[in-house]
């Protein structure tokens, strides 16, 4: 029994049939990969926006309001709380772009802070991640507190 047709019209199908297979994989992964961008850099500019409209609003109310109005202003992926910021040497390489687009978002008169925490709120260098990991952004307010917002999921963290 041979795999290959004997008649031209039986060639013709099958040569057809994988070029139409091929095609439509390498569609559908070109398709993917651009949808995963796409969600990536609306995800990021998301938590920008959120992350510079909290701030917004911190630094025009009152300390003893702040406290008080921090669980309203969290969502379902970050929680928002005050308290000390992480080493400015332990941004994590991959958080650049995020990182860039906070700042413009905010304006000079803002530090930012990004870190990688561990389970326990340990900051984590990048050479001992692993296990769960939650990111952490800080923003100092104009009165010198630091407002941090904490991924509320862990995300498993890949040793590449």
């Amino acid at each position: 029994m041979r795999w290959f047709p004997h008649s031209l019209f039986g060639r013709l199908v099958l040569i057809l049939t994988a070029g139409l297979t091929i095609g439509l994989v390498a569609a559908a992964a070109l398709n993917l990969h651009e949808r995963r961008h796409l969600m990536s850099h609306a995800s990021m500019d998301r938590a920008v926006e959120h992350i510079a409209t909290t701030v917004e609003v911190f630094d025009r109310i009152a300390l003893d309001s702040q406290i008080g109005i921090t669980h309203v202003l969290g969502t379902h992926r970050w929680r928002v709380d005050f308290g000390p910021p992480p080493p400015a040497e332990r941004t994590p390489p991959q958080a650049a772009n995020f990182l860039a687009a906070l700042r413009a978002a905010l304006g000079p008169g803002y530090p930012v802070r990004i870190a990688r925490v561990g389970r326990n709120g340990e900051f984590l260098e990048r050479s001992n991640v692993h296990g769960p990991i939650r990111n952490m952004i800080a923003v100092r307010l104009h009165d010198g507190h630091w407002l941090r917002f904490t991924d509320r999921h862990h995300k498993q963290h890949s040793p590449w």
